[in-house]
Parts: C-alpha cells; sequence; structure tokens
C-alpha cells in the first residue's frame, strides 16, 4: 500500500522473475483476494499503511510529549549515591597441581607394557627401578608445565583486570558526569554541560532546525535561539478511520499544515527548554526565540523571522503535564510573545531582549500581560508575607537579584526606568493593597 492508501501487487513465476504481463497479472489480483485471509491482511497492511502516515506527522508534531519530568536536586542526590564502581573480579585457576602418587601410579603401568623379560623373575625389579628413575624427572616436568599454565593465566587475568577496570572506572565517572554537572555550580562544567546537551538537542530535533544559547550565569538565565522547521517540512499527507471502520488517506488541507506546523514550532519550546532545565539546578529561567526563515517580499531576501518568545521559570515549568497540553495555549500562560491566527498562520514578532554581559538591564524580565509579577522576600516593606500574599501579591523566595522591573501593561520588552528593588517592591505593595482595599468598599484606606 503506498501513502495514498492505494494497493500495489507484485507476483514472481516458479524462477523467481517478475510477472508483468497485465492479463496474468489480473487474473492472479482475483485470485489474491478471493483468498480466505485475504481481507486480514488487508487490514494489517492497511493499519501499517496509517501508522506510517501519521508517524511522520507526529514526528514533528508530538516531540513536546516527549519532554522529561524535571529533576531535582534531591532526585539526583539519590541518584548520584546510588552510583557505584564495578571491580572486575578476577576468574581462580582450577586445575589441579601434579600429584606424585598418580605419576608413580602412570609410570607402574608404563612400566608394566613396556618391560616384559622372558627371565620374568626381573620384571618386579626393573619395573620398580623405570618408576623410581622417572618419577622426578616426570614430576618435575608436570609441574613446570603446571606452573607456566597457571601463570599464564594470572598475567592473562591481571590484564583482564586492568582493563575491565578501566572500562568500569569510565562507566563510573561518565554516570556520575551529568549528575554532577546538575549539582554544581562551576560555571565552566555548566557550559560544558550545556554544549554537550545542545548538540544532542540539536540532533533530536525535527526537519532542518537547531538551537544555539547564552547562558547568564549570575542569575541564572538561559537564553535560548531558536531555529525553527519550515511550514513546508510539515508532512502534507495524512490518515483517518472512517466512521465505517475503513480508512481514508487524503492530503491535509491548507489550514490543517499550518496548525500542525504552529503545534510543532511551540511544541518545539517546551522539549528544548525540559531538555536544558535538566541540564543544571542553577539555571532557573529559560527564555526561547523561535525563528523561521522567511522571504521578504519586497528584498526577494530570506531574513530570520521571529514569530514567538517565550520565558519559562523552572517552578512553573516543572508542574506542565506534557501529555495533556495544548502547546499553543500552554506558551500563552507564560510570559509570552506569539500571533497565530484561526488558519495557524504566525505572524512576526519582536522577541523580548537577549542582554548582553555589561547590559544594565541583566537578571529584568519580562511578564506576562495583566499578571502582577512576583515580590521578592525578604522585601524591605512594612508588612508581613502573610500580609503581602493577603493583598493579591505573589511573593517570591530566596530568588537573590532577580527581580521584574515591568509591570502589567507594557508591551515593549525594554524596562521603565530603573528602580531599586527596595523601591519597585515598596511600590508594588502599595498599589496591589490599595486595589484589594479598594475592592473591599475601604476607599479612605485605599487612598
Amino acid at each position: 500500500m503506498d501513502r495514498k492508501g492505494n494497493l500495489i501487487f507484485s507476483f514472481t513465476d516458479s524462477l523467481g522473475d517478475p510477472i508483468t504481463d497485465e492479463a496474468t497479472m489480473q487474473r492472479l489480483i482475483r485470485k489474491t483476494k478471493a483468498l480466505p485471509y485475504y481481507k486480514e491482511k488487508l487490514a494489517e497492511v492497511t493499519r501499517m499503511t496509517y501508522e506510517e502516515v501519521n508517524a511522520d506527522t507526529e514526528a514533528f508534531t508530538e516531540l513536546y510529549k516527549k519532554t522529561p519530568a524535571l529533576k531535582t536536586e534531591s532526585d539526583v542526590n539519590m541518584a548520584l549515591a546510588r552510583v557505584s564502581q564495578k571491580h572486575y573480579t578476577p576468574l581462580v585457576f582450577e586445575e589441579e597441581a601434579p600429584d606424585r602418587a598418580e605419576i608413580q601410579r602412570q609410570l607402574t603401568v608404563e612400566a608394566e607394557k613396556t618391560i616384559r623379560h622372558f627371565f620374568w623373575w626381573k620384571n618386579k625389579p626393573e619395573r620398580a627401578q623405570y618408576v623410581e628413575e622417572n618419577i622426578p624427572l616426570v614430576y618435575d616436568q608436570k609441574l613446570n608445565e603446571w606452573e607456566r599454565r597457571r601463570d599464564d593465566f594470572n598475567a592473562e587475568q591481571a590484564r583482564e583486570k586492568k582493563f575491565k577496570d578501566a572500562e568500569y572506572l569510565h562507566e563510573y565517572l561518565e554516570e556520575k558526569k551529568p549528575l554532577e554537572a546538575y549539582l554544581s555550580r562551576d560555571v565552566d562544567v555548566i557550559m560544558d554541560a550545556l554544549k554537550v546537551e545542545s548538540k544532542s538537542v540539536n540532533e533530536d530535533l525535527p526537519g532542518d532546525s537547531g538551537m544555539d544559547f547564552y547562558f547568564d550565569f549570575q542569575f541564572g538565565a538561559l537564553y535560548v535561539s531558536l531555529d525553527l522547521p519550515e511550514v513546508e517540512e510539515i508532512p502534507n499527507d495524512k490518515a483517518v478511520y472512517l466512521p465505517s471502520g475503513n480508512v481514508s488517506f487524503k492530503q491535509k488541507t491548507m489550514k490543517e499544515i499550518q496548525l500542525d506546523y504552529v503545534k510543532c514550532v511551540c511544541g518545539l519550546a517546551f522539549y528544548v527548554a525540559g531538555r536544558l532545565f535538566n541540564v543544571n539546578s542553577a539555571i532557573n529561567f529559560i527564555q526561547i526565540n523561535g525563528f523561521s526563515q522567511r522571504i521578504n517580499k519586497a528584498s526577494g531576501v530570506a531574513n530570520d523571522d521571529y514569530v514567538y518568545s517565550v520565558f519559562f521559570d523552572r517552578e512553573s515549568f516543572s508542574q506542565l503535564r506534557m501529555q495533556y497540553i495544548d502547546p499553543l495555549e500552554a506558551m500563552r500562560e507564560f510570559p509570552s510573545r506569539i500571533k497565530s491566527s484561526v488558519t495557524g498562520v504566525l505572524s512576526t514578532i519582536r522577541p523580548f531582549v537577549v542582554p548582553g554581559e555589561n547590559d544594565k538591564n541583566r537578571g529584568v524580565f519580562p511578564q506576562k500581560e495583566g499578571k502582577t509579577r512576583p515580590i521578592i522576600w525578604p522585601a524591605t516593606v512594612d508588612a508581613s508575607k502573610e500580609e503581602i500574599e493577603d493583598a493579591g501579591v505573589p511573593v517570591v523566595e530566596n530568588v537573590g537579584r532577580i527581580a521584574a522591573l515591568y509591570t502589567p501593561g507594557m508591551t515593549d520588552a525594554q524596562p521603565k526606568e530603573s528602580l531599586s528593588i527596595e523601591d519597585l517592591s515598596q511600590s508594588t505593595y502599595l498599589n496591589n493593597l490599595g486595589i484589594q482595599q479598594e475592592k473591599n468598599g475601604k476607599s479612605d484606606e485605599a487612598i
């Protein structure tokens, strides 16, 4: 069955040569369809083709479901404690050493066969003499041969132990490496781990896509530039089961292709973020700016057009149940910029800023419009943590200098005139407390 659902028959003659005569082919096709197991085989081939056709699309649209669950430091510490180094135990040389009594018995048998006198009374003394004279020689010879075999065996086991222990050590270090890298606070270790993982991620991404990154260690923020697949790479064939139980193979509509594309590129953001969050626990935030190559109609030149910019925080991301999310809707729950029409057409957007090392805006992160940014705790406001939360202001603990200078309703990625964290905390708290008081009918208190 081809990708369109058409059956393809081929037959060979008794010599294994293909049959090409049209009349013979038609006769054989009729006979084949009359076979009792034809329907069963047809259903099997149809199912296989159905799965193959849809698997091509799912490689683009369902990758986000393979996003790994985020690790925690306690998980990694437990995994690290379970890692142990194996050691090779040499085999024991089991061949027994030569036995003098056994050698004497063998020589006695040998003497009885070889020493036979006509004068029979001479047999016994000569046989005894033969045994007595040969025991030391034969014993020493067999003992030397046995010792040589033992030493060769032990030497081979020593070499095997050296080789195996080196192999086990490498496996041990390789197993520990990503776990220790996850816990490390050495920026070089983190960067090396990010390079390794980004290379692996690039190999796993579908189509002609890839990523690059910049890591701001001080603020635990990872900025990713994601080169997205093109819409033309989305497979345009689909297979669907009909109510009758038959399978329909057809071409997707342009709307279906566009919607698949949106699901694909949005899903990639979650897959990439999940992989990168698991590189190191110091990565608390990941901003992904996704771009696609598009032809500029004015110049005819391909440009890198950004179609979304999204900012993930580890805590919120860790709570997602990837099997059940809609990538586009889930992305909109985070601070993001994406414009998608109902037909799946993505418009060009201006991505969130990626600050440089000396940028004064480092540590300033975008916010989801209409949402109150968290206040950093402990805050320099004359209120308890509980009072702040009661006023409708979320509280974030132990995040150091990561403070949001964005206010609800801002649409540009640039911050307003910089406020100190103390001023921001104070004003945010008072503003939200006033709003809450007014909602409660306490206008004077609100003012």
